[in-house]
């Protein structure tokens, strides 16, 4: 089960120490990231990349997927932030009308100033809470069945 999460900030200060505590559960094997970005919400409107991971996270890379690539082309797209989150809905294979409080979410959560942008596997959803609730913020998160994991093993 895959999880992306939106955590939105009004403040740079806030929001890059979210971003790092990200990467930090990354690089403590809390969550295997396939993606992250810290967005900053330019003075029209649009949401632009304002920072990335390094190469590497501690020990570990974090290796961007096509989904997440997907996801980011999604949220820069100069459209009102209503679009952008049922875009986002469709591209996870969710359809938009059984999912509106998960709209709404996504919805606060691109309102804000600054955006941190995570698409995560393997996450240990209570220590991962635990670790960033004390960091304010709007967040979306939304659980979802990847196509990896629909993907029958090989048999051998």
């Amino acid at each position: 089960m895959a999880t992306l999460a939106l955590l939105g900030y009004n403040d740079e200060p806030s929001a890059r120490a979210a971003f790092e505590r990200i990467l930090h559960l990354h690089s403590v094997a809390l969550l295997t990231l396939e993606g992250a970005a810290l967005l900053e919400r330019m003075p029209g409107g649009s949401l632009e990349i304002a920072d990335t991971p390094p190469e590497t996270v501690g020990l570990e890379r974090v290796d961007s997927t096509e989904l997440f690539d997907e996801v980011i082309k999604n949220l820069t797209q100069d459209v009102p932030v209503d679009a952008i989150a049922g875009t986002i809905l469709v591209s996870l294979r969710l359809p938009v009308a059984d999912h509106p409080a998960e709209l709404a979410n996504l919805t606060d959560a691109l309102g804000s100033t600054w955006v941190i942008a995570n698409l995560a596997d393997d996450v240990a959803e209570a220590a991962v809470a635990k670790q960033l609730e004390d960091l304010d913020g709007t967040s979306a998160l939304i659980n979802f069945t990847s196509v990896a994991d629909e993907t029958p093993m090989s048999k051998g």
